[in-house]
């Protein structure tokens, strides 16, 4: 019998991978792994949470790579599945669509979660040269998607369409619907995968396909250097779900394509349309039939030109007090 270690059964991607652990009859327990809990398992899940904001849709925030060092160096772990990002790879204008795992690791410079995830990646091959024998399945996820996730996080986030303004751009994007996450690290830990694989539904989907499925119209473009302005004053005055140096993946794609790992015998069972719905707040606008909306249009016009009016007078009733 097996005991795997988790080193983040408090968040809502470990507690699930946790559960789908304990429902293998191969294994004992499924315990949390780290500073104060048991390094000596058969198997070690490596979520290496730190602090910051989920910017993936785990739960899992930030990344912190001197902590899972120490686990990794006191483990008597086998197997071991690690947490990374398809943020690794970069997000430029040129990026191939879709990414395979031979796609060079090329975080954009000075986006600190890629870079720390990259890093991680590091420690994990160093760790591993020394111990032969020992099976390591690095994962890259697309962002991911979860029912509970904190209300209206993926419309405040710089993966929605909405923040898509920059001119001329549809950047594809995907979207992962945490449970098929879950799946696919404990599929890795069963089947002792080695080497990188990406993490994500089939395809993707376009701004406006995105914008389609929740029934909103066509945001406004503007250039990128104002969307970015934009993005920075909505993470200031807290409105925003990811920080302002990930810019460069709001920008430009970074989908991935998940054939390695449909190889090794995992499948999605939540599509992209499917997982995007799901993390989905529909705000009020969105519920709207097409002739409420233009009700609701024409009102705030009409009123709109009132407060004008009122504004006028009242200055100009000042003026005379004068």
């Amino acid at each position: 019998m097996l005991t795997v270690g988790i080193d983040a059964t408090d968040t809502e991607l470990g507690r699930t991978v946790a559960a789908l652990s304990a429902a293998d009859p191969e294994v004992a327990a499924a315990v949390p792994a780290g500073p104060e809990g048991p390094a000596l398992v058969d198997a070690l899940v490596l979520l290496a949470p730190g602090e910051g904001h989920d910017v993936g849709g785990t739960s899992v925030p930030g990344t912190d790579v001197a902590a899972a060092r120490a686990l990794l160096s006191s483990t008597t772990a086998s197997t071991v599945v690690v947490l990374s990002t398809a943020m690794v790879y970069g997000a430029r204008p040129d990026t191939p669509v879709p990414l395979t795992e031979g796609a060079p690791v090329q975080p954009e410079p000075g986006s600190r979660y890629p870079e720390d995830r990259a890093a991680l990646e590091r420690a994990v091959v160093d760790w591993r040269r020394d111990r032969p024998g020992t099976t390591v399945a690095v994962l890259r996820p697309s962002v991911c998607v979860a029912p509970s996730a904190a209300p209206r996080w993926l419309e405040r986030s710089a993966w929605h369409a909405r923040s898509l303004r920059q001119v001329g751009r549809d950047r594809p994007a995907q979207f992962l619907h945490l449970y098929d996450l879950a799946r696919a690290v404990e599929h890795a830990r069963r089947h002792r995968l080695d080497g990188v694989f990406n993490v994500a539904p089939d395809g993707w989907l376009s701004a406006r396909e995105q914008l389609e499925l929740v029934g909103a119209g066509r945001p406004p473009r503007i250039t990128a250097p104002a969307a970015a302005a934009w993005t920075r004053l909505r993470w200031w005055v807290g409105l925003g779900s990811t920080p302002p140096d990930l810019a460069p993946y709001a920008r430009y794609p970074w989908v991935v394509a998940n054939d390695r790992l449909r190889a090794e015998g995992w499948t999605p069972e939540f599509t992209n349309e499917e997982a995007f719905v799901v993390g989905h707040r529909p705000g009020w606008w969105s519920t709207l039939t097409p002739d409420q909306r233009q009700i609701v249009a024409l009102g705030g016009s009409v009123a709109g030109v009132a407060a004008v009016v009122v504004a006028g007078a009242v200055a100009l009733r000042g003026g005379r007090h004068h």
